[in-house]
């Protein structure tokens, strides 16, 4: 499909490509079925490459030899019989990073450590990830033992790989080559890892509780300020209302006569309300905060 893609779009360019050893042209009528035929062999080829390939490395894991990245592999290098060997230079960097960790050490603290001390990472930078040193702790090949097999292609033409989850076999090997470190110690740094790991969980979970029991009160201080700000606007606007009636009232007693009748202007101004009990007895408070009780007959 990539090699049609390509000759396809190359085509509508008016691109021709000639293929010696075929001697197939593109822009000729048959070209791009040729190409299909021949695209399709060497398809299928590159499948029954991949397949020898991979059925030759899972029969060297079940047989238990181990191989190794060596360029990227800390503390090993090929031996002249092709099995691992101990390069003592590197791994006394490796002993020293288990022990670091065991003495309480972070990944960060043992990054600056060996960054500080020019100590070249496995890669041969200068500069240490806490994802490497990570990686030398997890890492149980240090133990002299090998777990074989922890991912696998899913795909041959673009490579693509995942982590082995049972889908495929996987080969667990004692004493497949010299240790660096004791299973004693490995098995205390992965407890340790762990802890650290679950540690980071609850850290995380109580950040999230927190972090909604601090939403869920904002929301209810928010709720309770608008609250007060209505009840404060009411008293004020309350305060404002009895003030005006004090003034009317005070102005009234001075200035008005006998009244006529009733004025319900002046009755809306002056009166708050009225509370009208049993027995005839009638209490109205009036807007300037004032109460008086009134008897009614009947």
């Amino acid at each position: 499909m990539d090699s049609l893609l390509a000759v396809r779009q190359l085509k509508e360019k008016g691109v021709e490509i000639y293929f010696q050893k075929e001697n197939i042209y593109t822009l000729d009528a048959k070209g791009e079925l040729l190409i299909t035929i021949m695209s399709s062999l060497a398809q299928e080829e590159a499948r029954s490459i991949s397949e020898n390939v991979t059925w030759g490395q899972r029969k060297r894991m079940a047989d238990g030899k181990v191989s190794m990245a060596y360029k990227h592999f800390l503390g090993y290098e090929k031996g002249p019989d092709g099995t691992p060997q101990v390069v003592e230079e590197q791994a006394k960097t490796v002993r020293r990073i288990y022990a670091l960790f065991l003495e309480g050490k972070s990944l960060r603290e043992i990054c600056a450590i060996l960054t500080g001390e020019g100590i070249p990472t496995p890669g041969g930078k200068t500069v240490w990830q806490g994802t490497t040193v990570k990686s030398i702790l997890r890492q149980e090949k240090y133990t002299g033992n090998a777990i074989l097999q922890k991912g696998y292609t899913v795909d041959f033409l673009n490579k693509v790989s995942k982590p082995n989850q049972g889908e495929v076999p996987q080969y667990y090997v004692e004493n497949s080559h010299p240790a660096i470190i004791s299973q004693e110690t490995y098995d205390l740094a992965q407890a340790e890892l762990e802890a650290l790991v679950k540690q980071n969980a609850s850290t995380a979970q109580d950040q999230g509780t927190y972090a909604r029991q601090y939403d869920a009160l904002t929301a209810k201080y928010k709720a309770a300020k608008e609250r007060l700000d209505v009840l404060l606007a009411e008293k004020q606007a309350q305060c404002v209302r009895r003030e005006k009636a004090k003034r009317f009232c005070d102005t009234l007693k001075k200035t008005a006569g006998p009244l006529a009748g009733f004025d319900s202007r002046l009755w809306c101004t002056v009166v708050e309300d009225v509370t009208v009990y049993s027995m005839g007895r009638v209490v109205v408070r009036f807007s300037g905060g004032t109460e008086a009780e009134v008897a009614v007959d009947g």
